[in-house]
C-alpha cells in the first residue's frame, strides 16, 4: 500500500496549488479529482463564462467598428465556433 505526506482532494484553485507546493517540498503528494483537473473553475464556471464572454464583446466591437474607423463588409456570429474556442481553450489548462 502506498503512503502520501498528504493527500489533497479537489484540484480546484486551493487544491492544486496546494498539491504543487508540498511536491516542490519534496512531499509525497496524491491529488484526487472526481472529474477534470482544475476542478468547478476551469471547466465549467470561471473559464468557460470568461471565453464566450470574449467571444460576445469581440462580436459586439466588430458591429461598431466603423465608428472607429474600421470597416468590415460582413460581420457574424457562429455559436458553434464560439463553444468550440470555449472548449479548446478549457483543454489547453486542463
Amino acid at each position: 500500500m502506498d503512503s502520501y505526506d498528504l493527500i489533497v482532494v479537489g484540484s480546484g484553485p486551493g487544491g492544486y496549488i496546494a498539491a504543487e507546493r508540498a511536491g516542490a517540498l519534496g512531499k509525497k503528494v496524491l491529488l484526487i479529482e472526481k472529474a477534470y483537473f482544475g476542478g468547478v473553475c476551469t471547466n465549467w464556471g470561471c473559464i468557460p463564462t470568461k471565453s464566450l464572454l470574449n467571444s460576445a464583446k469581440l462580436y459586439e466591437h466588430a458591429l461598431h467598428a466603423q465608428a472607429f474607423g474600421v470597416k468590415a463588409s460582413s460581420v457574424s456570429f457562429s455559436l458553434s465556433d464560439a463553444m468550440a474556442w470555449k472548449e479548446e481553450t478549457i483543454k489547453t489548462l486542463r
